[in-house]
């Protein structure tokens, strides 16, 4: 356009040799105008608003996504360290448990010896009282028996008091020797 000029020609000249027609390029100005705004107003505007909420939308998605991963990520620590705790709380359980099943047997066990020696004395006890009883049944007939063989030996020739002091006589004689 310069060389136009720098000639000494028209530019408007050169606008009319391209087939630009004036009268028409004003309406077409005009009609280009009403056409961008229309078009601005019914058609960017709704997109760019649509754009915009889409984009918070996603901003907010992005943020609900973080923070539910935080949460996500504080719940399985709370979760390892309710397991931690569950398992320190079952391992003391388990450890009272034995102690305590220990602690029974071991009073099960000294119930056990102490209702043997009990058991064990009762039976010396009753060993020892049939013994007694038992040696007075085998005086009472030693003496009867040596009362016998004394009268049998003797004869009648003793009167019951001689007798009787002969087997008391015998009789003593064997407790003492028992």
């Amino acid at each position: 356009m310069n060389t136009i000029l720098a000639s000494g020609g028209n530019p408007l000249k050169l606008l009319n040799e391209l087939g630009v027609e004036w009268n028409f390029l004003a309406g077409q100005i005009f009609s280009f105008a009403l056409m961008a705004t229309v078009i601005y107003i019914f058609v960017f505007k709704p997109v760019i608003k649509a754009t915009e909420e889409r984009q918070k939308k996603i901003q907010k998605g992005l943020l609900d996504a973080e923070s539910a991963s935080k949460s996500l990520e504080t719940a399985h620590i709370d979760a390892a360290g309710k397991i931690r705790k569950a398992a320190e709380d079952a391992a003391g359980i388990v450890a009272e448990a034995r102690t305590g099943a220990r602690a029974l047997v071991e009073k099960a066990r000294e119930e056990s010896r102490k209702t043997a020696e009990d058991m064990l004395k009762a039976a010396e006890m009753r060993i020892s009282e049939e013994k007694a009883q038992m040696r007075e049944e085998l005086k009472s007939e030693m003496a009867a028996l040596i009362a016998k063989a004394a009268r049998q030996a003797i004869g009648e020739a003793l009167d019951e008091e001689q007798k009787s002091k002969i087997a008391q006589a015998a009789a003593l004689n064997i407790s003492k020797q028992g």
